[in-house]
């Protein structure tokens, strides 16, 4: 009896720890990529988060010049000079389910339906039945929250059935 006694309250420690390593749900909205936010959070916030990033370029987005910057494979912003000073951040794209920030540790980026990159194309569908979609560069674009013009937007890219990446960008650059 008090090596059963022993083992549940093992049991119930590790289980009660296990929450806390978990990755933290981080809301990816039109406007957010969990703590990022558009037209709020800098490059040089970024970087504290992040790290370096592994490129920084400037490059045109419509007709504006903005700085493209990613950190590996899985995290791409997009942001403008703002005249208040810094570069903001206009568009985030997030290509793997879980990232990792020094000041927030894990963070599993989905919508507020639950869509996560990874996830099955045909959930999208089921989450978001009035989606759009489009083609570009060989990949399909879903637009989940088709809106009225000057509305930030959320998108998925979808290949080979997965969600790809999810993306939150301004309307439009111009």
């Amino acid at each position: 009896m008090k090596r059963l006694l022993a083992i549940f309250a093992v049991a119930t420690v590790v289980l009660a720890a296990a929450p806390a390593t978990a990755a933290d749900d981080a809301p990816f909205t039109a406007r957010r990529a969990g703590p990022m936010k558009l037209g709020t959070t800098t490059i040089g916030k970024l970087k504290e988060w992040f790290g370096e990033p592994d490129a920084e370029k400037k490059v045109t987005r419509g007709c504006f010049e903005v700085w493209r910057v990613r950190w590996g494979k899985y995290l791409r912003a997009f942001a403008i000079t703002h005249p208040n000073g810094g570069r903001r951040l206009t568009e985030t794209w997030v290509r793997k389910r879980t990232i990792t920030s020094e000041q927030h540790g894990d963070l599993t980026m989905r919508t507020k339906k639950g869509l996560k990159v990874g996830d099955k194309v045909s959930k999208l569908k089921n989450l978001y039945p009035d989606f759009q979609k489009f083609r570009f560069n060989g990949k399909n674009f879903y637009e989940l929250n088709p809106v009225e013009e000057f509305h930030p937007r959320l998108w998925a890219v979808g290949r080979e059935g997965r969600v790809r990446a999810l993306i939150n960008r301004p309307y439009e650059y111009c």
